[in-house]
């Protein structure tokens, strides 16, 4: 049986668009964004106890820093903890030390915290890109795995590797690449299974995508935040119609929707898909 990948990717909905909305007076890490967070971690990791279900949590290393309760809590409850940098910032905008630094101090947090080895990492908003390669040698240098920074597409206005394979591979001798998920249709890899893809597109393109997936025998990577599918977030009205559809789109359904895919499909943590289909055999 084929086991698909829910990971989430631990951050606050402002946090999460630092780099995208121009509303300071809604940024910072401060008292509302951190309830948020861990009220919604709280209300998923019992959604998932409920089902069954393990998967993976890509965490910022700032949370591990200010919430190590959350930390603790989603090992304790037997899920991966990934690193998905220190702070919300593209790394194509960093340097080769910045980026380094910032990704090992991440680590270091999230595995003195959890007492657990951090094996994977997702650069915020998928940004690795033809410019910044040398991050996956960083990686490795750091001891990771694997990495899901990838989205093999060209169509999105910040990230994309359009020429990325779309399944499971090594990106360099020693670390593999879990991409996110994508279809191909007319040539062309579109982005799906994830964030604003799984809320815009109807649940049964959804299952449709994740089929194919499972015709080529291959694990597909979803990928949510906590609050697409916890039930707390920021409402914003000072952000443009236009965003208000990207961001806000089914946002109340994230649990009724996994719960339909959870009858239909096998999910697990990513660590577990890549050892048990011996991807990370040396």
């Amino acid at each position: 049986m084929i086991k698909h990948c829910l990971s989430i990717d631990v951050e606050g909905f402002c946090e999460g668009n630092c780099e995208s909305f121009d509303i300071q007076e809604y940024f910072g890490r401060n008292t509302r964004e951190r309830y948020e967070i861990e009220s919604n971690i709280n209300e998923i990791l019992l959604f998932l106890e409920d089902h069954g279900i393990k998967c993976t949590f890509f965490i910022l290393g700032i949370i591990a820093k200010e919430q190590p309760n959350i930390i603790k809590s989603i090992a304790e409850a037997g899920h991966e903890i990934g690193s998905h940098s220190y702070e919300h910032k593209r790394l194509f905008n960093m340097d080769y030390n910045m980026i380094k630094n910032t990704i090992e101090r991440s680590k270091l947090l999230l595995e003195d915290v959890s007492g657990r080895k951090v094996y994977g990492f997702r650069a915020p908003e998928f940004s690795i890109n033809e410019e910044n390669i040398f991050v996956f040698d960083i990686l490795c240098d750091l001891g990771f795995y694997y990495d899901s920074s990838v989205l093999p597409t060209n169509i999105h206005d910040v990230y994309g590797m359009a020429g990325v394979d779309r399944f499971i591979h090594s990106i360099t001798d020693s670390l593999i690449e879990f991409p996110c998920a994508t279809i191909n249709i007319f040539g062309r890899k579109l982005p799906a299974l994830g964030g604003g893809y799984f809320r815009l597109y109807p649940l049964f393109i959804t299952k449709m995508i994740t089929m194919t997936y499972e015709k080529r025998r291959q694990p597909a990577m979803f990928y949510l935040h906590p609050f697409e599918i916890g039930s707390n977030y920021p409402k914003i009205d000072k952000i443009s119609y236009t965003r208000k559809i990207r961001h806000y789109i089914n946002i109340e359904k994230g649990k009724t929707r996994l719960t339909k895919l959870f009858k239909q499909f096998s999910f697990d943590s990513a660590i577990n898909i890549l050892n048990n289909n011996g991807f990370l055999e040396n």
